[in-house]
């Protein structure tokens, strides 16, 4: 198990597989050229197209987070909605059918994946992002690298009603261990002793 200082609790959203829609992203997209910038622009011109092309309709990226000046014009994909910043993010993992972290490039904790797993909202990742919380690819979620790849992935999770279920269930159980306040205060006796 990868060690972590940091503590969430588990919030649960409400609605089943089929009354959910569309793609969630959360994450400020503070310059043109930031880690989420770039997983925003590679999912809307070179995934996301892959997506609609497959399953014959529109589904939409809602991202969620500040938004530096002039990004916005910079994604020419119509199915990205910008909806800047989000007080109370608990409606949209209750909406969305699952979440993509579609990150190339960063260092840390990605914040946005453990609360999505927190919601109980199944998630779609490049193998950078399971490698930072050493989470399996088809246990807690599903990891793709190339656009292809992750568009399949997207696609895989977005239809497969059981599929979405027990990534579900493994990530809630895992984002539990992982993170709960119990393991916290076990990792913050052992630092100070």
């Amino acid at each position: 198990m990868v060690s972590f200082l940091y503590s969430i609790e588990i919030a649960l959203t409400r609605n089943s597989f089929e009354a959910r829609n569309d793609f969630l992203f959360v994450g400020a997209i503070n310059s043109d050229d930031s880690p989420n910038a770039d997983s925003i622009i590679w999912f809307g011109e070179q995934i996301l197209p892959l997506v609609q092309e497959s399953l014959g309709e529109e589904v939409k990226l809602m991202v969620a987070g500040l938004i530096c000046h002039g990004f916005r014009t910079r994604i020419k994909h119509n199915s990205v909605q910008f909806l800047g910043k989000v007080d109370d993010l608990t409606p949209l993992y209750n909406q969305a059918r699952l979440f993509v972290a579609p990150t190339r490039f960063a260092a840390g904790l990605p914040h946005k994946v453990c609360e999505a797993a927190a919601y109980g909202l199944p998630i779609v990742a490049t193998s950078l992002v399971g490698l930072q919380l050493g989470w399996d690819n088809e246990r807690e979620l599903l990891l793709a690298d190339d656009p292809q790849s992750f568009a399949d992935a997207c696609l895989r999770l977005y239809t497969d009603r059981s599929l979405w279920y027990l990534l579900r269930d493994n990530v809630i159980k895992r984002a539990s261990e992982d993170f709960s306040p119990e393991e916290f205060s076990q990792q913050l006796k052992r630092i100070v002793e």
